[in-house]
């Protein structure tokens, strides 16, 4: 009758074992698997912020345009500064998953709302 009891304790023990290494080997399979998503690239996404500046729309821009001039062509800066209103940057990022970053950058001057200063800051 003892050893029947001890061999249902060591069943009893041996199941318990068994269910903890069942769960630890569930739990890191699923948290790997998590892991693995960041490396799907079709799961990335192209990720483009601010104003898209082509060149085309920078050679029309002269010195002494109007500042409504200037925003007709490459249309209103999304950044402005709080303290310098004569000022308009455009700012032009791109990435492509978890590619390299594109920026394009350029910073118009205006005194009396005519354009007297432009900045092309290359990439």
């Amino acid at each position: 009758m003892i050893a029947n009891r001890n061999k249902i304790i060591r069943t009893y023990s041996m199941a318990k074992v068994l269910k903890t290494i069942q769960f630890s080997l569930f739990l890191i399979f699923c948290l790997s698997s998590l892991n693995a998503c960041r490396y799907l690239s079709f799961a990335k996404i192209k990720t483009q912020q601010g104003n898209l500046i082509k060149q085309q729309e920078l050679k029309k821009i002269k010195l002494g345009m109007h500042k409504t001039d200037v925003a007709i062509i490459l249309g209103n800066s999304l950044i402005t500064p709080t303290f310098q209103k004569n000022r308009w940057d455009y700012v032009f990022t791109y990435q492509k998953g978890e590619g390299p970053i594109l920026v394009k950058r350029a910073s118009l001057f205006f005194q009396n709302d005519k354009l007297v200063k432009i900045i092309k800051i290359p990439s």
